[in-house]
């Protein structure tokens, strides 16, 4: 078989195997990126509370001007960091450890990318008691780009299992 012939089919393959390497690690690193975006507004009582993905992570959420406050006269934002800032955290700590696994080129971003969906479904949950809430860009950018990755690591699986079968199968004459 003329090796010229090949050529194009390996600068295909190249081109491909770049792309499905680097894909998830970008993915990720955008969804950290995210956090610094206005996360989501929370209105009740007083002014509305905006917060951001870091904010809402570190426990720092700023009170809204008036002070906003719950139903029952409690500080809204000590409401908002208990119920949310520990999922937030953990959303955030997933896409940073599925970041490094897809750059050091380590096992473990499949799994990254479903606990961090189930954080944010778990942020969407806790705030389902909220009066209004309001999420932002930073919150649908990482509330999109995990079953993003959810459905690329399925793909590329699939296609590591079909690979696999036609390779164990013997050549048929």
């Amino acid at each position: 078989m003329d090796a010229s012939l090949d050529q194009p089919a390996r600068a295909l393959t190249g081109a491909r195997s770049r792309i499905a390497r680097w894909f998830s690690p970008t993915v990720f690193a955008g969804i950290v990126l995210a956090f610094a975006l206005p996360f989501a507004t929370v209105s009740c009582n007083g002014g509305p509370v905006h917060t951001t993905g870091i904010q809402l992570a570190t426990w720092t959420v700023p009170d809204g001007h008036p002070h906003a406050t719950t139903d029952d006269g409690g500080s809204l934002v000590r409401e908002i960091e208990t119920r949310e800032s520990l999922a937030a955290l953990l959303t955030l700590l997933t896409a940073v450890a599925g970041f490094a696994c897809g750059v050091t080129w380590r096992r473990g971003e499949a799994i990254a990318s479903l606990l961090g969906l189930v954080f944010v479904i778990a942020m969407v949950f806790q705030s389902i008691d909220y009066a209004d809430v309001t999420y932002e860009a930073g919150f649908v950018l990482v509330s999109l780009g995990f079953p993003l990755l959810i459905v690329w690591h399925v793909s590329a699986a699939v296609v590591r299992y079909r690979r696999a079968r036609r390779a164990a199968q013997p050549l048929s004459v």
